[in-house]
């Protein structure tokens, strides 16, 4: 495992970190750990894992979270109430990573220019420390942490890019389908990462929204999802 670019399996990541797979499995699927699920199987790429680690030692509460288990348990969010139809672009523009989250930004409902400019800011060092493109042309940026004290609920933005961008993607595939979330607490962001990661893995539910032709329409293919 010596070249910085080496792809590892859980096993391996597993082994690398001194953690049981289950806990691997568990962060990756939480979000938690860079990685893409390529067919059931999840991957790694080991220079990004790297630059993960380094960063989380300065802030390890989300991960920290992720594997200690939690007598109370979270309420459950729907993810369609996190959303509304002006929180959903059909037609994202942008020809650069940074423009398609201003994009996204911009598709929040809070007006502050503060919170744009930090929400903004947030997204693009989640980016620079490893891709949120989680592979089959979907993408779920957001910031490390939750935003305590930003928000005092969940916001999910949809963006689609019918012609595709690249994102950093482990598949190499250009990403079509962008979801911003801003979670006020760390509870709730993993609950809603996990939502949109299972929601998402389901080839029927992104050809479905690659071919929608309103936001509504876009907002009841997601509802089905979740509640199957």
């Amino acid at each position: 495992m010596d070249h910085i670019d080496e792809i590892m399996t859980a096993k391996e990541v597993a082994e690398y970190l001194k953690l049981p797979e289950t806990a691997v499995h568990k962060l990756a699927a939480k979000g938690c750990l860079p990685a893409v699920d390529i067919n059931g199987d999840w991957r790694f790429k080991k220079s990004t894992l790297d630059r993960f680690l380094a960063d989380q030692a300065k802030s390890p509460q989300a991960t920290e979270l992720a594997l200690e288990p939690s007598s109370a348990k979270p309420k459950p969010v729907s993810l369609t109430d996190c959303m509304g139809e002006h929180s959903i672009a059909m037609r994202l523009a942008a020809t650069s990573s940074d423009g398609v989250l201003r994009e996204l930004v911009g598709l929040v409902p809070i007006s502050s220019e503060h919170f744009r400019r930090t929400l903004f800011e947030a997204l693009k060092a989640r980016e620079d420390l490893c891709s949120t493109a989680v592979g089959e042309g979907v993408a779920i940026p957001h910031a490390r942490n939750a935003m305590v004290g930003l928000v005092s609920k969940p916001v999910i933005a949809f963006g689609r890019h019918q012609k595709g961008l690249e994102f950093g993607a482990l598949d190499g595939k250009p990403v079509h389908l962008f979801f911003l979330l801003c979670a006020p607490n760390v509870r709730m962001h993993l609950q809603l990462l996990a939502k949109l990661s299972r929601v998402l893995h389901q080839q029927m539910v992104r050809d479905a929204l690659m071919k929608a032709a309103r936001p509504t329409e876009a907002l009841r293919i997601i509802r089905i999802a979740e509640s199957l």
